[in-house]
C-alpha cells in the first residue's frame, strides 16, 4: 500500500488540498497612452474643448450690466444673459454710466476678487459723450485706461477679451470708427484678444441696423444676442 501511494505521489494523482494553478500565457505587452503635452492652467482653460473650465467676468457699462436699475439698458436685457456656454462661473461686473476710468478703479474688487480665467472689456461709449453729456475724456486718457485695465487682467493670470464698441447716435459714425480703429491698435498693442462687433451691429452709414437699437445707443434684445454671439464663438474657439 505505502508503494502506491508513492507511485500516486510521483504520478501527480493525488494532490496535498492546494488548487492545481492554471498555466498562463506570458502577458502581452499593454500599450502605453501617448504622453499628454503639457500646458498652463492658462492655455487649459481655454481651450475650445473645455469651456467649462473657464471663469468669466464681463466688465462694462450699462450695455453689459444687468437689466433693470437706474440707467440701466433701456432698451432690453444685457448681452451677456444670451450667452450659453456651460461655464465654470460667471460673474457680470458692468455698471450703468461707467467710464474707462471708472472701469479701471474697481478693476480689483469687481474683477480680479473673482479670479478669472477670461474677462471680456466692453467700454468707452461713455468717454465718447464729448460735448454731449458731462463727459470728457480725451481718447488718450481713454486708451490708457484700458492698457492698464488689460495689463492688470493679464498679470493676474487671465485672458483680456477687449470689444470694438457699438454704434452711437444717428449721425455720429465718425467718432466711433476712430475709437474703434483705436481700440484695434491697443489690442494688438498689448496682446489682447479683439472681438470687432461694430461691424455686426452697423449698417450702412456706421448707423444702427434697424432692430438692434432703441434708442441709438443701446441695443435690443436682438442686437445683445448678435454682440453675445460674437462673444461665445470666441471664446469656444478659445482664440
Amino acid at each position: 500500500m505505502r508503494r502506491l501511494l508513492i507511485l500516486a505521489l510521483a504520478l501527480g494523482l493525488v494532490g496535498c488540498n492546494q488548487p492545481a494553478t492554471p498555466a498562463t500565457a506570458s502577458p502581452s505587452p499593454v500599450p502605453t497612452a501617448a504622453p499628454k503635452p503639457t500646458s498652463s492652467p492658462e492655455q487649459a482653460a481655454h481651450s475650445p474643448s473645455s469651456p467649462t473650465q473657464m471663469r468669466l467676468v464681463a466688465l462694462g457699462d450699462s450695455i453689459t450690466a444687468p437689466s433693470g436699475g437706474q440707467f440701466g439698458n433701456p432698451c432690453g436685457r444685457s448681452w451677456t444673459t444670451f450667452l450659453t456656454l456651460p461655464l465654470a462661473d460667471f460673474h457680470n461686473a458692468g455698471v450703468a454710466g461707467n467710464t474707462t476710468a471708472q472701469m479701471l478703479a474697481r478693476l480689483s474688487p469687481d474683477v480680479l476678487a473673482y479670479h478669472p480665467t477670461d474677462v471680456t472689456i466692453l467700454g468707452g461709449v461713455n468717454d465718447l459723450y464729448q460735448d454731449y453729456t458731462y463727459h470728457d475724456v480725451p481718447l488718450q486718457d481713454s486708451l490708457a485706461n484700458l492698457g492698464s485695465t488689460i495689463g492688470q487682467i493679464e498679470a493676474a493670470g487671465a485672458t483680456a477679451w477687449l470689444l470694438t464698441i457699438p454704434p452711437w447716435w444717428a449721425g455720429h459714425a465718425a467718432p466711433v470708427e476712430a475709437y474703434n480703429a483705436a481700440l484695434r491698435g491697443l489690442a494688438a498693442a498689448h496682446g489682447a484678444r479683439l472681438i470687432d462687433i461694430w461691424p455686426l451691429l452697423a449698417g450702412p452709414g456706421g448707423d444702427w441696423i434697424p432692430g438692434y437699437s432703441c434708442d441709438d445707443s443701446h441695443p435690443t434684445n436682438a442686437g445683445a444676442a448678435i454682440i453675445a454671439g460674437a462673444v461665445q464663438v470666441r471664446l469656444s474657439r478659445g482664440s
